[in-house]
């Protein structure tokens, strides 16, 4: 039998993280073992840089990406859509190694003792050490043009940037095969 017991107080830290956009996953590596089911989302920041630009260069995780794994010195975080969606579309931000960076407030994940992990906050950012971007090309979903006012309604498969989006480049067809009739739009104006 022990004759003391010294409980670990102190905090837990974050060492890395990689964020694959491909698999849409954070993955975040502490110095001691965590504790998956405290993981609180919208504790994790991701940002520009160790000190953000600015808050329109800052995407604050929703509360629906959760903790994927178990408890341990790693943590995988599987991002939502509305996150990922985000991180696409907010300007300078998780578009290569240079510009990802994380934030973590205190209360974001607990160690398996329940101590707060330690706050990395703004002005000390950790950069990302593995960034994987997301290199599958957008698809059409869905699309529905309503002739009477002329609007075409294109849903994709992820986040588009509307400012490369060239409505020239379009044909509808009367089949999926072509060979038909057909029209390539000879112009219009995108918007979200």
């Amino acid at each position: 039998q022990a004759e003391a017991y010294v409980a670990d107080n102190v905090p837990a830290r974050l060492t890395q993280f990689d964020l694959n956009l491909q698999s849409r996953e954070l993955v975040l590596t502490f110095d001691d073992t965590m504790d998956a089911d405290s993981f609180v989302a919208a504790g994790v920041t991701i940002q520009d840089a160790a000190t953000a630009s600015d808050a329109a260069h800052q995407v604050a995780l929703t509360t629906s990406s959760t903790a994927a794994n178990a408890d341990g010195f790693v943590i995988t975080v599987s991002l939502t859509d509305a996150d990922v969606l985000s991180l696409g579309t907010t300007a300078g931000v998780a578009t290569g190694q240079a510009d990802t960076f994380v934030t973590l407030s205190a209360v974001a994940l607990n160690d398996v003792g329940g101590a707060d992990v330690t706050a990395v906050t703004d002005g000390n950012g950790l950069q990302v050490t593995t960034f994987t971007p997301d290199t599958t090309d957008p698809t059409v979903v869905k699309f529905d043009l309503t002739m009477s006012t002329g609007i075409l309604e294109i849903v994709f498969s992820e986040a588009v940037a509307t400012g490369t989006f060239a409505p020239t480049a379009l044909t509808l067809q009367d089949s999926a095969a072509g060979g038909g009739q057909s029209l390539t739009l000879g112009g219009g104006t995108p918007t979200c």
